[in-house]
C-alpha cells in the first residue's frame, strides 16, 4: 500500500485539516450579526479579501467573511463596488450584467431586509434566492388528474415552469402580476409567455406553497464552478379553462401544447424537460405530488420527495408583506 502525499511529505493531516479539505466554505455575514447569510467559495474570499468594507477571517471557526457597513445603503453600495471590481479584472465569472432594477433583497435573522444586490451578487456570496414559479393545468372532468400545459420555444428541451426572480421590496404575488405589466403585447404573452387572460382572470393563480433546494452552478462560459445557489420558489398553480387554445401571439418559434399527466411525467424523467440551475423540475415534481400524479403506489421514492422539495435552509428567509399601497387580486 503506496504512502499518502502526506506522509511522503513527512507531515501527518489533523482530522479537522480532513474536514477542511471538502467543508471548506466561508461564512458570508454583517458586521451587525453573527448570523450567517451565505456559503461563499474559498475562491471568491481570496478575491474579496482587503478591498475596502469587508473583513475576512480565516483563522475563526467557522471562517468568515464580514461585509462591514453599518446600514443597508452601505451594504448595498459595497457589493456593487466588490462587483464592479470583480468584472473589471475579469477575476471571476459572473454572469450577464443586469439593469439597475434587477435587484433582489437580502434579509436578516428577523426577515428584515439588510441590502439589496443584483444576480450576480447572490451567487457570488451565496446567497438565498427568490423566484415566483406558475405550472398551467387543466382540470379533467372525466379523470381525477389533471393536463398540464408544456411550453416549447425551439430549445432543446421542453419546460413546463415559468420562473422569474422576485425583485426587492415586492411580495410574491405582485411579482408575479409585473411579469404583465412590464412588456408590451400585454393581450397575447408576458414576460413568462403565459396568455395575460388566463393568468390576469380573478382567482386562477393559486399559491401552492414554495419549493426549497440547494443547488451548485456547474460552471460554464458565464458562471463560475461551484457558486452555491440557495433557492425558494414561491409557486402558483394557474388553473386554465377546459377548452382554452393558446396561439403564439404572432411568435412562431413559441407554442403551448397540452399533454396529459402521465405524458409529462413520462418527459420528466426522460430529462426532456428543463430543470436546469433553477430547479424547475423541483417545481414541476412537487405539483405532480400535490395532485397526485405522483405517490406511494407508483414511486418508490415517494418518502423521500416531500423533505427534499422543501428543504430547511440554514439561512435567514425573507418575511414577504402585502404592499401597502397596492391590493392584489389573484
Amino acid at each position: 500500500m503506496e504512502n499518502s502525499n502526506s506522509i511522503q511529505d513527512g507531515k501527518l493531516k489533523s482530522s479537522l485539516e480532513i474536514i477542511n479539505e471538502v467543508d471548506n466554505y466561508y461564512h458570508f455575514r454583517i458586521a451587525s450579526s453573527p448570523i450567517t447569510l451565505g456559503y461563499v467559495l474559498p475562491v471568491v474570499a481570496g478575491v474579496i479579501v482587503g478591498q475596502p468594507g469587508w473583513e475576512c477571517d480565516t483563522n475563526s471557526m467557522p471562517r468568515t467573511l464580514t461585509l462591514v457597513a453599518c446600514d443597508e445603503k452601505s451594504r448595498t453600495e459595497t457589493v456593487k463596488k466588490i462587483l464592479a471590481t470583480i468584472r473589471e479584472g475579469r477575476f471571476l465569472k459572473l454572469g450577464p450584467d443586469h439593469e439597475s432594477g434587477d435587484v433582489q433583497s437580502v434579509f436578516d435573522a428577523n426577515g428584515d431586509p439588510v441590502m439589496v444586490a443584483e444576480p450576480a451578487a447572490i451567487s457570488l456570496l451565496g446567497l438565498v434566492a427568490y423566484r415566483v414559479s406558475t405550472v398551467l393545468y387543466t382540470t379533467k372532468h372525466w379523470n381525477k388528474l389533471p393536463s398540464i400545459w408544456v411550453y416549447y420555444d425551439g430549445q432543446p428541451r421542453f419546460q413546463a415552469v415559468k420562473s422569474n426572480r422576485i425583485v426587492a421590496h415586492m411580495p410574491p404575488a405582485e411579482a408575479l402580476l409585473k411579469h404583465g405589466k412590464d412588456h408590451i403585447d400585454l393581450k397575447k404573452f408576458i414576460t413568462t409567455k403565459i396568455p395575460e387572460e388566463v393568468l390576469g382572470a380573478s382567482g386562477c393563480a393559486k399559491s401552492a406553497g414554495t419549493v426549497t433546494w440547494f443547488g451548485i452552478f456547474d460552471g460554464d462560459d458565464e458562471w463560475e464552478k461551484g457558486l452555491l445557489a440557495p433557492t425558494i420558489h414561491y409557486v402558483y398553480d394557474v388553473e386554465v379553462p377546459r377548452g382554452k387554445q393558446f396561439n403564439t401571439g404572432g411568435h412562431n418559434d413559441c407554442s403551448w401544447t397540452e399533454y396529459n399527466a402521465e405524458d409529462v411525467k413520462t418527459l420528466l424523467i426522460e430529462g426532456q424537460i428543463e430543470n436546469g440551475t433553477f430547479g424547475h423540475g423541483l417545481v414541476l415534481l412537487d405539483f405532480m405530488v400535490r395532485h397526485g400524479i405522483v405517490n406511494a403506489e407508483n414511486d418508490p421514492h415517494f418518502a423521500h420527495l416531500i423533505p427534499r422539495l422543501h428543504r430547511q435552509l440554514e439561512f435567514p428567509i425573507g418575511a414577504f408583506q402585502k404592499s401597502r399601497d397596492e391590493t392584489i387580486a389573484l
